[in-house]
């Protein structure tokens, strides 16, 4: 299968386009500013530029993770923020649509309060409480639009594609100098990237389409999950406790449930397996 990973330089994109690739599909992955992997260059918020580059390639699937990611990033400048993460998902989408091919869009927990006292399902109304949770929604409806349309809903993810190459949290902690503030009000669901590729193949193979959520089976916070990160890093630990660490309105807990994920038969990986499996990756650089 053709797929084209637009935003495949950040973390999430770089382990879809190595991940991918694994499976024996064809990618192709765009950039904007960090080239990495051979990718190709394209600015989401040029809508002529993303129809002539998707018309031209030809994919059977597109996969949008590009966009302001962090919630402190899109308050600090929200114009630019919207500009990327609703507007070029729908330069996107529309050349999806245009093209008739489906688009996997990757949001956020976010896109919720977490007032609720149990786990998030798929059909569960939107109710954001930043600019960044609600640039989410706004881009989840625009892609709703798109016949055979996939949303992946995600928690806080982890991983390690190799050396030189964007390893996200673990790069926090292992480019960390003498000390590291993590926040450990907040509680998440980490996924491990992997589970991520293995879950779109599984959507992709099946043709299941809608709304998905993707999340790890513990709780914990970023504090601890730094803490056990840092375990096959160094020896004697740099890392500190914050109850803060920006003053942007987030939820202190949002669960997902993920029934409707494993029932077509995704798995997540523990915490603990993970980094066993991290271990492994980092023997080989």
């Amino acid at each position: 299968m053709k797929i084209i990973i637009i935003g495949a330089s950040g973390f999430v994109g770089q382990s879809l386009f190595s991940g991918l690739r694994l499976f024996g599909n064809n990618i192709v992955g765009t950039y904007l500013h960090n080239n990495v992997l051979g990718l190709k260059k394209l600015d989401i918020t040029d809508s002529k530029a993303v129809n002539a580059f998707i018309e031209k390639e030809t994919p059977e699937m597109v996969i949008n993770v590009a966009g302001i990611g962090r919630p402190f990033q899109f308050q600090s400048n929200p114009d630019l923020g919207r500009e990327i993460n609703v507007e070029g998902t729908m330069n996107v989408a529309s050349a999806c649509k245009t093209s008739r091919i489906p688009l996997i869009y990757i949001s956020s927990t976010f896109v919720f309060d977490g007032a609720k006292q149990t786990p998030y399902i798929e059909t569960d109304i939107t109710s954001p409480i930043n600019l960044y949770g609600h640039s989410k929604v706004e881009a989840e409806n625009i892609v709703r639009g798109i016949h055979n349309s996939i949303i992946l809903r995600t928690d806080m993810m982890y991983g390690y594609n190799g050396n030189n190459l964007n390893n996200g949290f673990f790069d926090v902690i292992y480019w960390a100098k003498n000390s590291l503030v993590l926040n450990s009000k907040y509680l998440r669901q980490p996924l491990w990237a992997d589970d991520l590729v293995t879950a779109i193949i599984k959507l992709c193979k099946n043709k299941d389409y809608g709304i998905f959520h993707l999340a790890g089976d513990e709780h914990i916070t970023q504090y601890d999950l730094g803490k056990k990160i840092e375990k096959i890093i160094r020896a004697k630990s740099i890392i500190s406790l914050a109850m803060e660490t920006d003053n942007i309105d987030r939820p202190s807990r949002i669960f997902l449930d993920t029934a409707k994920a494993k029932k077509i038969g995704i798995k997540f990986t523990s915490v603990d397996e993970a980094l066993s499996k991290m271990v492994e990756k980092l023997k080989k650089y």
